[in-house]
């Protein structure tokens, strides 16, 4: 106890100064999880505080391995000043298209989602609403300014606050993974059911941007598929009617060889083999032999349909088959909806991103 007062009163200033970091990553991270979500006090903003502290601790050891005060406040300043402009963009992002843009999304479409919405952005920006936020996060950095002469002192750091700034960061980043691990719902988040926006609502920002980051470059850490009991040919069984004939069943089965492949592409077959056939309808088979035009809206009116007018989007209302309840899973209605239907994949930009590296197919749309 002795030897940690003696430690305190020795380094104030130096102490002071290692706790600026982790204060204004907490201090960011609250503001981003007050302004985006409807819950607060829960064991993701716990996760999210003990992250935060474990960022900050590191980001003081990085920057005081230059020996210059100047160097470090000018370093320190910039820190601050880059992360406020980043929480501010993923803050407003939120705002205008209510999810969060992870960096497949920046690099690949943000530059003509702000050209289309440049007139919403900027007056959601320069609203009353707008430059109070940015005043908010711009507070550490003011506050910096001001009082960082007084701080100078406290700028070179020694082997010991260096090991106790290392204790914090390992202490805090280890309680959050283990309250990560020992619940149910937030484990998977955090790994097999990895998406950016549940890991920055759950974990704050930084560990989502580190998780997308890890992700990018390893690859995701998704387990697979999960295997049904059933096998892929079910047991046909006579549907008998005492009152009339013996109905025979048909399914609806392809020959295809699925015992082939390994890896990704031998997990699907192995998922799908174990997938049972469904019923063949009074609707199977109804349009073989004919093409098929798949019309993809994003808004739709029948104030343009009039049975004489207009009498093939008549008959194609009156006449067509109409799905009631197809909803878009996504967050990202319009191009996510757009990108599903015509690709037949989950619409994420991780997703988007590799059929575009790849061989761009549509054989697997929702018309097909």
């Amino acid at each position: 106890m002795q030897k940690i007062k003696s430690l305190l009163s020795e380094n104030k200033r130096t102490l002071l100064f290692m706790a600026i970091l982790p204060i204004v990553f907490f201090y960011y991270e609250i503001l981003l999880h007050l302004f985006t979500s409807d819950s607060f006090l829960n064991l993701s903003t716990v996760c999210t505080i003990l992250f935060s502290f474990a960022y900050g601790a590191v980001s003081y050891i990085m920057l005081t391995v230059f020996k210059k005060t100047k160097l470090i406040n000018i370093l320190t300043s910039v820190f601050i000043g880059v992360f406020a402009v980043i929480y501010l963009i993923e803050y407003f992002v939120y705002r205008q298209f209510k999810v969060f843009y992870d960096l497949n999304t920046i690099v690949g479409g943000a530059g003509d989602a702000l050209t289309t919405y440049t007139k919403e952005t900027f007056s959601l920006i320069f609203s009353w609403d707008g430059i109070f936020k940015i005043i908010l996060y711009c507070l550490p950095l003011a506050i910096y300014l001001i009082f960082s002469k007084r701080l100078v002192l406290g700028m070179l750091s020694n082997l010991k606050i260096r090991i106790l700034s290392a204790t914090v960061a390992v202490v805090c980043y280890g309680l959050s993974i283990l309250l990560i691990l020992t619940n149910s719902v937030l484990m998977p988040l955090f790994s097999s059911q990895y998406n950016f926006q549940s890991a920055v609502q759950n974990f704050g920002l930084i560990t989502g941007i580190g998780l997308d980051l890890k992700n990018n470059v390893f690859g995701s850490s998704n387990e697979g598929f999960e295997q049904t009991e059933t096998s892929s040919t079910p047991e046909k069984e006579d549907v008998v009617d005492t009152s009339t004939p013996e109905v025979e069943i048909f399914y609806n089965e392809l020959d295809l060889d699925l015992s082939k492949d390994t890896g990704k592409i031998g997990e699907i077959n192995s998922y799908i083999s174990s997938l049972s056939a469904t019923n063949q309808n009074e609707y199977t088979g109804m349009f073989e032999g004919k093409n098929l035009i798949f019309i993809l809206a994003e808004g739709f009116n029948e104030i343009a349909v009039d049975e004489v007018r207009t009498p093939t989007l008549y008959k194609m209302i009156n006449e067509g088959f109409v799905f009631n309840n197809f909803y878009s899973p996504v967050h990202l209605s319009t191009t996510g909806g757009e990108f599903q239907a015509v690709t037949g994949l989950i619409p994420t930009q991780e997703s988007l991103t590799l059929w575009k590296k790849e061989k761009p197919t549509v054989a697997y749309a929702l018309g097909n």
